[in-house]
């Protein structure tokens, strides 16, 4: 019998017996699992809001077929299982959030950004365990930090979606993290602040009941105007995020909390030297 549920917790184990096909809208993502004998198939596609809060499960559908034309991939098997796990995990490259209004913080001053960046659904077998394949919530566009063609540039994701300066302003989204950046300017002059580049690799993910998911606290101050600036991952959430239940683990753990970007720029401001 086909059963639809509500509940905003789309993680976890999910049974899904031979011949049927389970639904799933995260967000913006609708996302199908059909398992089939020796077999799991994945299709899955993106409405345009990123905003969308809809969180929806429809299981033992038979005989129902994904749209066409959308994404979708295959997976053998010698036995293929009767469950799928599905993990949230953070994005895995840099988000470039551009501030839909520029802010100055002035000599002295000090401010928390709160900024929410959709999630990745990794997607798992049981038994046996392997993955399947990791699928964002949203789409985003790709973009360049950096140089072109010279060492320090990298591919990133651009996202519009504004930062807020209080948490209130951001609504709660079951298929988004947030992440707040505490900035200091102890230089003489002040600091411009067009975007933020978000190292979401070197985060790890956590979970509040209250509040839903969160990274690591990043802390940066700048110092007598100098271009050079010490960004410090706190390691925990903020206070906001309590009580935090600890997820996953960064995709790239170097082992120091503590990273110097070159140019101020590396982390505050989209460089383009195209």
């Amino acid at each position: 019998m086909t059963r639809t549920t509500s509940a905003t917790q789309w993680w976890g184990r999910h049974h899904i017996a031979e011949r049927r096909t389970s639904y799933w809208q995260i967000g913006p993502l609708h996302l199908w699992a059909q398992r089939r004998p020796h077999q799991w198939r994945l299709s899955w596609e993106h409405n345009d809001d990123q905003l969308e809060p809809t969180v929806r499960q429809i299981h033992d559908l038979e005989n129902e077929d994904p749209p066409d034309g959308i994404n979708e991939e295959r997976f053998t098997f010698r036995e293929s299982g009767e469950a799928l796990s599905f993990v949230p995990c953070l994005a895995d490259r840099t988000i470039v959030t551009r501030l839909e209004t520029p802010l100055r913080v002035l000599p002295g001053e000090d401010v928390t950004l709160y900024v929410s960046t959709p999630l990745w659904v990794r997607i798992e077998t049981l038994e046996p365990a392997k993955l399947l394949s990791e699928v964002p919530s949203y789409r985003l566009s790709d973009t360049w930090v950096g140089p072109v063609g010279r060492p320090g540039g990298e591919l990133a994701y651009a996202s519009r979606t504004p930062a807020a300066l209080q948490l209130q302003d951001i609504p709660f989204r079951p298929h988004r993290a947030i992440t707040a950046v505490h900035l200091k300017n102890l230089g003489a002059t002040s600091l411009p602040l067009e975007s933020l580049n978000l190292p979401m690799p070197r985060l790890s993910l956590f979970f509040s009941p209250r509040s839903g998911f969160w990274t690591e606290m990043i802390a940066l101050e700048r110092k007598e105007d100098a271009e050079l600036a010490a960004v410090r991952l706190k390691r925990r959430p903020p206070p906001e995020a309590s009580p935090p239940q600890f997820v996953g683990q960064s995709r790239i753990q170097d082992g120091d909390s503590n990273m110097v970007f070159r140019a101020f720029s590396a982390f505050f401001r989209e460089k383009d030297d195209r």
